[in-house]
């Protein structure tokens, strides 16, 4: 979810009033237009590396693992997320519990 909220706020231009978070940090709920996020969710950028962005802007850090063990699941990733792995994220980021409400 924090890959998502960085995402809107840099590159959709999402003010940061428009998330709430508990007390542990978590994102809690997200005010933003239901299709707008799901546009951005589709096109797999928010989750993909970006710390060293390639010449053509595409993933330049190639290695994963980098904050995670090879065993668990890609945190972020360094190319385009497949069907597959967006369902998995889908799944991971559970956003009907976050009800984007738009404003």
């Amino acid at each position: 979810r924090i890959q998502l909220v960085k995402h809107l706020v840099e590159t959709e231009g999402l003010e940061p009033d428009r998330f709430s978070f508990d007390d542990q940090g978590a994102l809690v709920q997200l005010d933003a237009d239901p299709a707008s996020v799901e546009r951005v969710v589709e096109s797999g950028v928010p989750f993909m590396t970006d710390g060293c962005p390639g010449t053509g802007g595409e993933p330049g850090c190639t290695r994963p693992y980098g904050s995670y063990r090879p065993a668990e699941p890609f945190r972020d990733y360094p190319f385009e997320p497949t069907e597959s792995d967006l369902s998995d994220i889908r799944a991971q980021l559970q956003l009907a519990d976050i009800a984007p409400t738009g404003r």
